[in-house]
């Protein structure tokens, strides 16, 4: 089965470790949302109570009346329990009618949420970007071992002829000699490449859960010059308006300025709406017998609440708000002159990898010719064996430097749409249209 570039990124988002994580970050986050919501509503709560007690309560001056025993209006009672019991509960329900601080929380909370969200659309656009560099990095390796497999048998060839010439007496041994070590060399790099393709293979395959084979490659003869991008004066207001970690700064800067208004007001006053029922019985033996005491409230009111002193700490809360807030803003100031910079390194690299590519695809054919000729020269004898063989390493290294060329033309392409936060599976697919049909052979 074919993997093309799409596949290969579908197969990472249900793959990918770091992704997942992730994932499970986003669904953290949007909890966020109704965590501020929560701390606008009411709060209910509900205690109940049971203990061991002895109590003694006296009441004086209180007026008294009764059928048959008239009227005071100093009559004293006592009510005493020893080692009674005492159970009790209550229903509170509290609403906030004001309360700088957990307004402020609320709105904190919903940027977090928001700022959750961010953060995975850029993973998104990380996982898109590191499954085409993990996809091409093993397109490349693999053309790498293929051209210097193919660098090799030439020169054993050249090798071969070299030294059959010398044993005819027809090439001195210098010759034999230096097309001895050219190969020697060539066997060398062999091996590093192909250590390299099996560790591109197994990037990819921690990545996608997928083995690196049967890859499609680009298309033979395919234009990329349908990858040109517009002004760079565009792509720079469509990265400052729309930078996932600009928006992700900004939510920031809102979270640091909420912190301050939890804090402008030094005495900043809470009112709250509070009703309570509660219900409380006491039980037990006393110098007279047996008491029981009960209590049975209803209330409904508000409550003012206005902290006079707190050793400063709120004042100090305030000062560091204030500061980290004026971090924030500076912290994004120098993040969107970055994000401009690199929107000018992504839009040079795709509009200078366009003539780069073109540049390469010339420089390949120029070392067609030079080698074809070389190899005519060479069996005239009008050019040495190294000459030949120098030619041989100029072709190859041409083509592996057209492939290098144009995967970073993509990758840089789909960087330049991540800086913009415009980097979806559409993208995506426009590069996907450039692979071939058929993937290229396995190179063992």
């Amino acid at each position: 089965m074919a993997t093309d570039l799409v596949g290969a990124w579908q197969s990472a988002r249900q793959h990918d470790p770091v992704f997942e994580a992730a994932r499970a970050q986003l669904e953290a986050g949007q909890t966020r949302q109704r965590q501020g919501r929560a701390l606008l509503l009411p709060q209910v709560t509900a205690a109940a109570s049971g203990a061991y007690v002895t109590t003694d309560q006296n009441t004086t001056g209180a007026q008294f009346s009764a059928p048959g025993f008239g009227t005071s209006a100093d009559a004293s009672f006592r009510t005493r329990v020893d080692g009674g019991q005492s159970a009790g509960w209550s229903v509170t329900a509290q609403q906030p009618i004001y309360n700088a601080e957990r307004f402020a929380n609320s709105r904190q909370l919903d940027s977090q949420s928001q700022a959750a969200e961010i953060q995975f659309r850029t993973a998104e656009q990380d996982l898109i970007l590191r499954s085409a560099q993990a996809y091409f990095a093993v397109l490349l390796a693999d053309e790498t071992l293929a051209t210097t497999k193919a660098q090799q048998i030439a020169a054993k060839r050249a090798f071969d002829i070299a030294n059959e010439r010398y044993d005819a007496g027809a090439a001195p041994v210098t010759d034999r000699e230096e097309a001895k070590a050219r190969l020697d060399d060539i066997t060398a790099q062999e091996l590093f490449a192909s250590d390299e393709l099996q560790l591109k293979r197994a990037a990819f395959f921690d990545l996608t859960g997928i083995a690196a084979a049967g890859l499609r490659p680009l298309a033979g003869g395919v234009s990329l010059d349908r990858f040109g991008v517009g002004p760079l004066a565009a792509w720079s207001e469509r990265a400052a308006e729309h930078n996932l970690l600009i928006a992700m700064q900004d939510r920031g800067l809102d979270i640091a300025r909420d912190e301050v208004e939890k804090f402008r007001a030094l005495f900043a006053p809470s009112l709250d709406l509070v009703a309570r029922v509660a219900d409380d019985r006491i039980h037990g033996g006393s110098g007279a017998g047996t008491s029981a005491i009960s209590t049975n409230s209803r209330t409904v009111g508000v409550q003012l609440v206005i902290p006079l002193y707190s050793g400063g700490m709120r004042n100090a809360k305030h000062d560091e708000a204030v500061a980290l807030a004026r971090k924030a803003e500076f912290d994004g100031q120098a993040l969107r002159q970055e994000v401009l910079r690199q929107t000018q390194a992504g839009w040079l690299g795709v509009t200078s990898g366009i003539s780069r590519v073109n540049a390469r695809a010339q420089a390949l054919r120029s070392a067609q010719a030079r080698l074809n000729a070389t190899e005519t020269g060479n069996e005239v004898g009008a050019r040495t064996t190294l000459d030949l063989m120098n030619a041989q390493t100029d072709y190859f290294q041409a083509q592996r430097n057209l492939a290098q060329a144009k995967y970073q033309l993509l990758l840089d392409r789909l960087r330049l749409s991540a800086v913009a936060g415009e980097l979806t599976d559409k993208e995506l697919r426009e590069v996907n249209a450039a692979l071939a049909e058929t993937p290229t052979p396995v190179t063992p």
